[in-house]
């Protein structure tokens, strides 16, 4: 009896109660009635979910037309464009729902964009731990003249210098000689000046160069040879083997991919599902002959240049494994790399321009120069190569190869 009239008490107290009633009606997600309310709860669910699909595709396994058109503009774009359908959920629903909802966005975000390298610390540390272990593996050469492998610095550069409208090739030139790269992969290079201005550089003046089209290599060091291949790509790849000590040595290969993927207008205009598909099975191709010639090659191979495909494109780290991508493994500050140097854009918003480098090596610096010789920024790399010398079959008086920390 006594719980009867329990209940009924509750009961009247719950009718009595306006805030009570109106918690029941508006329920746990929204922060209060209207039909306003309900539009903008629905436009913050539509923000969280999108957020969700772009994540999806930045990680989805195999490319497709539609992930294709979504993946080729830079995650930062999307998640900029339903940040505001999240953000309207402030009047909208509650505290919590609204917290949770954001920090969704973040963390797809965050495992989308390349992030942590703007924030990276001990940028100078690398720098320093560069020079010492060039200084390391010089001394140890010249001290141990039998020695047979060891872990040898090199710095890489690549740049896609067509001009264009923008800049000119002196400063192009300039701006090289102040990276004092060990080598130079160049992209769309056209001859004339260039050549002048390197043979006139007290720095350049003395390097090798190896050219095939309108891919260009230039190398402090010896050179061996330049690798000889017929395919598809034969004039979209330079192969170029050169001795940064006699009798080690490194493949180079400079890159520039065709263009198939970026080449469509904004939204949908002229967009067919037919040519992106064909663009899609071209591109993969392409991927494939790279990496049938990389290993045909004897020794560490370094392949860099102008891909026209961001680095998430999953195609290439399947196509280009097991080499690790030197800004994705040690980059400092902002990576991308186009556009450079274009008035409606002031900062580069995607990272074509990429150097690869084999699984064994050490990165111990990239990042992307700012420059304004050209319509994209060059890539700057700091690596330590796994080398092992010919003929001698000697090793270090321990039995153990130098690392480059040493």
């Amino acid at each position: 009896m006594k719980a009867s009239e329990d209940g009924l008490s509750r009961d009247r107290e719950e009718r009595e109660s306006p805030a009570l009633s109106s918690e029941k009606k508006r329920g746990r997600f929204l922060a209060g009635p209207g039909i306003w309310r309900k539009v903008l709860a629905a436009c913050f669910l539509a923000g969280v979910l999108a957020a969700c699909a772009f994540h999806a595709g930045y990680h989805w396994i195999r490319p497709s037309p539609l992930i294709c058109y979504v993946i080729v503009w830079p995650p930062m774009i999307g998640f900029a464009l339903v940040l505001p359908m999240v953000l309207a959920g402030i009047p909208a629903v509650r505290t919590r729902w609204l917290l949770c909802g954001l920090m969704i966005w973040a963390l797809a975000f965050g495992a989308s964009e390349e992030l942590f390298a703007c924030v990276r610390p001990f940028e100078g540390r690398a720098r320093r731990s560069f020079e010492n272990a060039r200084n390391a593996a010089s001394a140890f050469v010249e001290t141990n003249p039998a020695w047979r492998e060891l872990d040898y610095p090199l710095r890489v550069v690549t740049w896609n210098v067509g001009l264009g409208r923008f800049g000119e090739p002196e400063r192009v030139v300039r701006q090289l000689e102040e990276l004092d790269p060990d080598v130079v992969l160049l992209q769309e290079y056209s001859g004339g000046s260039f050549d002048r201005l390197f043979a006139e550089s007290p720095l350049f003046s003395a390097y090798g160069k190896c050219r095939v089209s309108r891919n260009v290599i230039l190398s402090r060091y010896g050179t061996a040879e330049r690798v000889p291949f017929t395919n598809e790509l034969k004039r979209n790849v330079v192969a170029w083997k050169i001795e940064p000590v006699p009798g080690a040595e490194i493949t180079l290969l400079s890159v520039h991919m065709p263009r198939f993927l970026l080449q469509r207008r904004p939204l949908f205009r002229s967009w067919s599902y037919a040519k992106t598909r064909e663009n899609i099975l071209r591109t993969r191709e392409n991927l494939n002959t790279l990496r049938g010639l990389m290993g045909e090659m004897d020794g560490p191979v370094i392949v860099a240049g102008d891909f026209n495909l961001p680095a998430y494109y999953r195609d290439i780290a399947d196509s280009l494994a097991p080499h690790r991508d030197g800004f994705g493994e040690a980059g400092f500050g902002w990576g991308k790399t186009v556009p450079a140097n274009y008035r409606r854009i002031p900062r580069p918003v995607m990272r074509i321009d990429q150097v690869y480098v084999p699984r064994e090596a050490r990165v111990f610096y990239a990042a992307t120069v700012a420059a304004d010789g050209s319509d994209h920024r060059p890539v700057l790399v700091e690596v330590a190569v796994s080398v092992v010398r010919k003929g001698e079959d000697v090793v270090k008086p321990d039995g153990r190869p130098p690392s480059a920390g040493e």
